[in-house]
């Protein structure tokens, strides 16, 4: 009804509420994003796909090591990594970052078979892993709620 991304409160009825405040107020509910990916045409796309729904991508980054620093700076809500990276790759960068006092949510993405990289993927402290082809604002919401992966559709 509200769409997407939205939170609903309610406020006390007229009777006990100040008469000028609305029954319902809608407070949409952002989730900041940092991108990182060293192919810049993915990273364009997927900038584009989540904005439209709702995220804000704060920053991107095309390296692990550029992606502590901006984490760092940045501090978003979820850290959207690929798993294979110039310099460090996406499970170390997922690693040091679960390590951080507040740490960010972390999903991994990549073009390769999750299965190469085995208990890896379970020890690094990310919610999942997408498939960059498969990349979208519901996928990546189940990703960070922990529901099981989506059926295709």
């Amino acid at each position: 009804m509200y769409g997407a991304g939205a939170l609903v409160t309610r406020l006390l009825p007229p009777k006990w509420a100040p008469r000028r405040a609305a029954n319902v107020r809608i407070v949409p509910v952002v989730s900041t994003v940092l991108l990182v990916d060293h192919h810049p045409r993915f990273r364009s796309r997927a900038r584009r796909v989540l904005h439209a729904t709702g995220f804000e991508v704060v920053g991107e980054a095309v390296d692990g090591r550029g992606a502590l620093a901006a984490a760092a700076m940045l501090r978003p809500h979820v850290v959207l990594i690929e798993l294979h990276l110039p310099d460090l790759d996406g499970i170390e960068v997922a690693s040091r970052l679960a390590a951080r006092a507040d740490p960010p949510a972390v999903v991994l993405m990549s073009s390769a078979d999750p299965e190469l990289h085995g208990a890896r993927l379970g020890g690094c402290g990310a919610r999942g892993l997408i498939p960059k082809t498969r990349l979208s604002p519901d996928l990546l919401e189940a990703v960070l709620r922990g529901d099981p992966e989506p059926a295709e559709g």
